[in-house]
């Protein structure tokens, strides 16, 4: 009953999705005559069908949010993963901590990008590319509309009454997992503009300017995302690793890896010098291995903590709207949906030229990461042979392919686009190259000789980070009397963002170079008041004390680690629901470090079993990725205030 109406939360929910399905496909299958006969008058239709169909979906997914809040287990997808005793937040998070749920905020987010597109006035794009872009949107919101409500809706109703769930999977219940997925997501979801606006862009020869706000947009939220993950496997699953070349990794590194070549390129769009014929083959790739990413990891071909679906029709679903929406991309583009670029030039060292250099890098990067993800689900299905990649393999092909994208992040940005003479180039990196030799020449004498992925990795972090601290400071002194706050003040927000961005890559391959070279595990057994040194530590197991959770039993280990006196609380917990046993890691910072602990099992001789980890300077690989979505995100509002 629903305010006295005989009506069900699944009715209701299921309702409002099908309106929402039938009013996007009506919007898809009219575009092409809407933009013909009625031109810029479609774009009102356009904005009120929109609001129409938000407003349903969200009232589909408030429904969703609601149903388990109250815990209402008359729907499957509330029964699977929530119950009374949870917590709020994990009630909350549970919405889409599972695969019917996630879609449906994939999809209600992909509504909300096609709203605000509608609504919010790009200055520099007229009524025709905005229908146009809205119409290849609405083919992409009708196909993903008709996967949520035929194959995965969130609203099977239970026959039955139930009085408990059997709450989300213990794994999953998490403050950073739980704002993981809609991070990620924004980043996802905002290449389909990207990817519209390319299909779109013969309507208006200035839409690579729209085109690349959204990417700005998306690969910002896509880096958050992405470190968010990490930041959650880091500490969750309990192995004390931050990046472990998993397909679910890989799925997400695949687009961000295209759209930060993109990046690199739009400058090049905009200045004197010929337009990039790759830029919208681009476009289309970035949003191209978002689906991709989605197919793989929600249509059950990997077996992970994130692989929900085990329905085959839903991968077939899945699988058969990718390959579509790739060919619809690839047969407009074809057709000459984006302008011809000019006549190719002569050779010359400019900026343009390095950053065309460091596309065709990234996109080697691509091929290796695509390779190791795909190639293992070939083999499988094709020839029956398991096969995993791991590791090793990225550090003998992707490592030093990244170190020669380094050398070049580092020198583009002293490189006017124009044509410039040897001398000059070699003025202007002398002081870098200097420096950098001379910390090189420090790290031989003081580190293994044959750690040589950790030598690389600190000089040409130190290297990117005293180029981009050159041309930020340094080449923003307009003369010789300027101080350094004036040269600051002289930048534009775009040149505070880029040089934001590249040093937070700098501290990020500081923090994985240290880290891969000087990190240190133990596996010890302890009495309870017995100690043992680590790393300059003494670790003293105080207690083990039982306790009771909303829905769980847990053992926690008091740990003393000094000097410092500090405690560490790592614990494991049964979920009787679920007869699940999880690791809840302790993390004790010192510095820009991390001591790590993890709490094993109780030995027949009374000793608890204990994992101690000290990761040093680790924190800079999760800063260093902030600073470079923040860096994303000032160079938005700066382009967003010029236009």
């Amino acid at each position: 009953m629903i305010f006295g109406l005989p009506v069900s939360l699944a009715t209701l929910g299921q309702s409002a999705l099908l309106c929402t399905f039938i009013i996007t496909l009506l919007q898809s299958l009219s575009g092409p005559f809407t933009r013909r006969h009625f031109k810029g008058e479609a774009l009102v239709l356009w904005r009120f069908s929109l609001l129409f169909s938000w407003s349903l979906i969200s009232l589909a997914f408030a429904i969703l949010v609601y149903a388990y809040v109250l815990g209402d287990f008359s729907l499957k997808n509330v029964f699977e993963n929530s119950h009374t005793n949870a917590p709020l937040l994990y009630k909350i998070t549970g919405v889409w901590g599972n695969h019917e749920g996630s879609i449906l905020l994939w999809t209600w987010l992909l509504v909300t990008y096609c709203l605000m597109f509608s609504w919010f006035k790009p200055p520099a794009n007229g009524a025709l590319f905005r229908t146009a872009v809205l119409w290849h949107q609405s083919v992409i919101l009708a196909l993903t509309l008709g996967y949520v409500v035929f194959f995965s809706s969130p609203f099977e109703a239970l026959g039955g009454s139930l009085s408990q769930g059997l709450e989300l999977n213990p794994l999953l219940q998490d403050v950073a997992l739980g704002v993981h997925p809609p991070t990620l997501y924004t980043g996802y979801v905002g290449f389909s503009l990207v990817f519209s606006c390319a299909l779109a862009a013969k309507e208006d020869p200035s839409w690579h300017r729209t085109a690349r706000r959204w990417t700005l947009w998306a690969w910002a939220f896509l880096t958050l995302g992405i470190t968010l993950g990490s930041w959650w496997a880091y500490y969750e699953l309990g192995w004390g690793g931050w990046w472990f070349w998993d397909p679910v990794e890989n799925a997400s590194l695949m687009p961000w890896l295209v759209a930060t070549a993109l990046l690199h390129l739009w400058p090049s769009q905009q200045s004197n010098v010929p337009p990039i014929k790759i830029v919208p083959l681009l476009c289309v790739m970035t949003f191209g291995f978002a689906l991709l990413g989605l197919c793989l990891v929600r249509s059950g071909v990997l077996s992970t903590v994130h692989a929900f679906a085990s329905d085959p029709l839903r991968g077939t679903y899945l699988t058969v709207m990718t390959l579509a929406l790739a060919l619809w991309g690839g047969f407009h583009l074809a057709k000459g949906g984006a302008p011809a670029p000019h006549a190719p030039q002569s050779w010359e060292l400019n900026r343009a030229t390095l950053l065309k250099g460091q596309t065709f890098l990234m996109m080697g990067l691509l091929f290796i990461v695509v390779l190791a993800t795909l190639y293992p689900l070939a083999s499988e299905s094709i020839w029956e042979i398991k096969l995993t990649i791991g590791a090793p393999y990225f550090e003998k092909t992707f490592v030093p392919l990244a170190f020669i994208g380094l050398l070049l992040m580092g020198a583009t940005p002293l490189v006017p686009y124009t044509s410039l003479p040897w001398e000059s180039l070699k003025k202007r990196l002398a002081t870098p190259f200097w420096l950098t030799a001379l910390l090189g020449t420090c790290l031989l004498y003081l580190w293994d000789p044959y750690a040589w992925r950790t030598f690389c990795g600190l000089c040409l972090a130190f290297w990117l980070g005293v180029t981009t601290l050159k041309k930020w400071l340094f080449l923003g002194k307009k003369n010789a009397k300027n101080s350094l706050a004036q040269a600051l003040t002289q930048q534009s927000m775009r040149q505070h963002g880029m040089a934001l961005a590249h040093l937070g890559v700098a501290f990020l391959v500081m923090g994985m170079s240290l880290q891969s070279y000087a990190k240190k595990e133990a596996l010890v057994a302890l009495r309870i008041g017995e100690s043992t040194t680590f790393e300059g530590h003494a670790v003293t197991l105080k207690d083990v004390v039982r306790y009771g959770g909303p829905t769980y039993t847990g053992d926690q280990a008091l740990l003393v680690i000094n000097p410092g006196g500090i405690l560490s609380k790592p614990e494991k917990r049964f979920y009787p629901s679920r007869e699940v046993l999880t690791s809840e890691t302790a993390l004790t910072r010192d510095g820009m470090s991390l001591f790590y602990t993890a709490l094993g099992g109780l030995l027949p001789d009374n000793r608890w079993a204990l994992r101690l980890y000290h990761h040093p300077q680790v924190i800079w690989i999760w800063l260093g990725a902030i600073l470079a979505a923040v860096g994303g995100l000032l160079c938005l509002r700066a382009y967003t205030k010029k236009e």
